[in-house]
């Protein structure tokens, strides 16, 4: 039995605005990474396992045909929907291997990581001490004077 590449369904956040949503069927973990780089790291989210990634055909005597796709035939399929150039960037080298599943990639780990503060070298420590009460006066008045421009902003209170 020949290795599938597994699929997921997933949502890209377009431009992050939130506005544009495109919800995406049957994605594998190289084309995830390939739109990843397209639209941005925290674009995409991954919704469900949709199975294995497989290829139909209709055969000379009008008969469907099925397969596991290959590595060649998903990297065709790749490279004719988001051009050479793209693929390369992602994927670059003579030969390259792609990955089957979400977890080889290490996508399924950020996924679930993203939002929590882990993993993402953020560190707990000690509260600061605090400066002496002279030095803060010092620091606030400093500041309270530079705030006291002429200068108009875009959506400021004094226009």
């Amino acid at each position: 039995m020949a290795k599938a590449f597994e699929t997921y369904r997933i949502v890209c956040d377009i431009r992050s605005q939130g506005r544009h949503t495109g919800h995406f069927n049957k994605i594998t973990a190289p084309e995830f990474l390939i739109i990843q780089s397209i639209h941005g790291k925290g674009s995409l989210q991954i919704k469900e396992k949709q199975g294995d990634d497989v290829e139909t055909r209709l055969s000379e005597t009008g008969k469907w045909l099925r397969r596991i796709r290959t590595s060649e035939s998903l990297q065709e399929k790749l490279i004719s929907k988001y051009t050479e150039a793209v693929f390369k960037k992602v994927f670059p080298g003579e030969n390259p291997v792609l990955p089957y599943s979400y977890e080889d990639a290490n996508l399924l780990a950020t996924q679930d990581a993203e939002g929590e503060g882990e993993n993402d070298g953020w560190e707990e420590v000690a509260p600061f001490v605090e400066e002496p009460e002279t030095k803060a006066k010092a620091v606030a008045g400093k500041a309270k004077a530079e705030t006291n421009t002429d200068t108009d902003f875009v959506g400021s209170k004094k226009a």
